[in-house]
C-alpha cells in the first residue's frame, strides 16, 4: 500500500466520533465512501493530536488496516471456495475449552487447507 485516502463523512454528538471511511491504492474503488464507514473517538484514541492535521494523520494509520481489511474482502469475494466453506458454516455449533484454544495460539498460526 502506497496510499490511503481519508474520508471525514460526519460527526457524532451522543459518542463524540467522527465517523470515516477509507479506501487505498489496493482497493477496488479510491472513493473511500464505497466502503465501511466507522465511528473514532479522536479525544480518546488520539490525545495527543491536536491540530486537524495531526487528527486527519492519526486517522489514516487507522484506515491503513482497515483499507487493508476491504482489499481482503474484495479478494474473498473472487475465491468461492472459501465463499462456500464460510458458508457451510451457518448453522453449525460448537462448544471449546477455553484452555484448548488459548494453549493453540493464534488462529492466524492454525494450518487451514488449500
Amino acid at each position: 500500500m502506497q496510499k490511503i485516502k481519508v474520508k471525514v463523512c460526519g460527526w457524532e454528538d451522543d459518542s463524540q466520533s467522527l465517523i470515516a471511511c477509507f479506501s487505498s491504492d489496493e482497493t477496488t474503488s479510491s472513493n473511500p465512501e464505497d466502503y465501511v464507514k466507522l465511528a473514532f473517538q479522536p479525544q480518546t484514541m488520539f490525545p495527543s493530536a491536536s491540530t486537524n492535521d495531526e487528527i486527519m494523520k492519526a486517522l489514516a494509520i487507522a484506515g491503513m488496516a482497515i483499507a487493508e481489511q476491504s482489499k481482503v474482502q474484495e479478494e474473498l469475494k473472487a475465491n468461492t471456495s472459501r465463499v462456500d466453506q464460510f458458508k457451510s458454516l451457518v448453522g453449525s455449533e460448537q462448544e471449546f475449552n477455553v484452555a484448548d484454544i488459548i494453549d493453540s495460539g493464534n488462529v492466524q498460526d492454525i494450518p487451514l487447507e488449500s
